[in-house]
Formats: structure tokens, C-alpha cells, sequence
């Protein structure tokens, strides 16, 4: 709707399954995966065929939850199965403190995969994607490069993992980072 209304035609847009996008006779500069992929019942396979999307010097930025930073959300999730509740309308409405389907998808979801960092980092490997950095606010950013002055791409992942063991609550949202 905005582009039309700004008069933009250089933009494609289009809906489809990550995992079948393989297929694509495109190739991007730029692909963004936020809030999908650690849905997927095979997070690595969706990723895998995003970066086969990516063209030579592109960029992805990907959010996926950490592992650590959802530990309440993982003991909320336990509780909820022990006291029997289901992933219906009316059982989230009993826990519905943001509106049914942000409910469902913080508490009830059907697949939600956590990573660690040290995972992401063979991930990385495996895809063939070097990591650039995380999004985050300038004084987490200022902290921990306060804590690791040798890295000021701030972009080595076992320093990261070090930052959010001893803090963490820094991927609460999730992480958000650049490859």
C-alpha cells in the first residue's frame, strides 16, 4: 500500500513457503528472516535455502530466540502443559495477557526452536555465512565492548556467548544480527 502510494515500482513483492523457494530463478542483495525461521520444523533447512538466495557480497539480518534469554517462557510453557491447557482459543484466553495470537505464539506454539550461540556459530559454518554483528542498543553495545575492547567489529561469537551467559537477559526479544 505505501509503495503504491509513494509511487514505487521497483519492488516485487510476493508470498511463498521458505522451503520451497529453492527453486527461485532470483538471487538478492538483501534478505531479511525475522520471526520465521525458529518456527520452522527444520529452522537449518529454511536457512540453508535463504542463503542459497543470497547473491555473492548480499546480507541477511535473521531473529531467532535465544535459548538462554527464554528460559521464563520455557518454564511458563512447562507449567501450562502440566496443568493440562490446550492451544485453543478458549484455554489462551485463560492466559491472555496480550491478545489471543501474541498469547499463542509466546506460549502456545506448536514448533519454537532456541539457539545457543555456540549453535549458531556452526551454523554459520555450515552455511558458509560469516557473522557481522548484532542489532542491539548502543549501551549494550558500549558494555560489551567495554568487556572485549579486542573485538571491535564486535562480531566474534564466543565473546558473545561469554556477554550473554553473564547477562542473560541481553537477547530477551531475540537476537537479531547481521550475516
Amino acid at each position: 500500500r505505501k509503495t503504491r502510494a509513494l509511487a514505487i515500482a521497483n519492488i516485487d513483492y510476493a508470498q511463498a513457503d521458505i522451503t520451497r523457494l529453492g527453486a527461485l530463478e532470483r538471487r538478492f542483495d538483501l534478505i531479511e528472516s525475522i520471526g520465521v525461521l525458529h518456527h520452522l520444523e527444520d529452522p537449518e533447512a529454511g536457512w540453508h535455502t535463504l542463503a542459497g538466495l543470497l547473491r555473492p557480497g548480499g546480507v541477511m539480518l535473521i531473529a531467532l530466540y535465544s535459548e538462554l534469554a527464554r528460559q521464563d517462557i520455557v518454564a511458563a510453557r512447562r507449567y501450562i502443559a502440566e496443568q493440562g491447557y490446550a492451544p485453543t482459543a478458549a484455554d489462551i484466553r485463560r492466559w491472555d495477557f496480550f491478545g489471543t495470537s501474541e498469547c499463542r505464539d509466546l506460549l502456545f506454539h506448536a514448533h519454537e526452536h532456541r539457539f545457543s550461540l555456540p549453535q549458531l556459530k556452526e551454523i554459520l559454518a555450515r552455511l558458509g555465512l560469516r557473522f557481522l554483528g548484532f542489532q542491539l542498543g548502543a549501551n549494550l553495545l558500549h558494555k560489551y565492548g567495554m568487556q572485549f575492547p579486542g573485538d571491535p567489529e564486535m562480531a566474534n561469537l564466543d565473546n558473545w556467548h561469554q556477554f550473554e551467559t553473564a547477562n542473560p537477559r541481553t537477547f530477551r526479544g531475540m537476537y537479531l544480527f547481521w550475516v
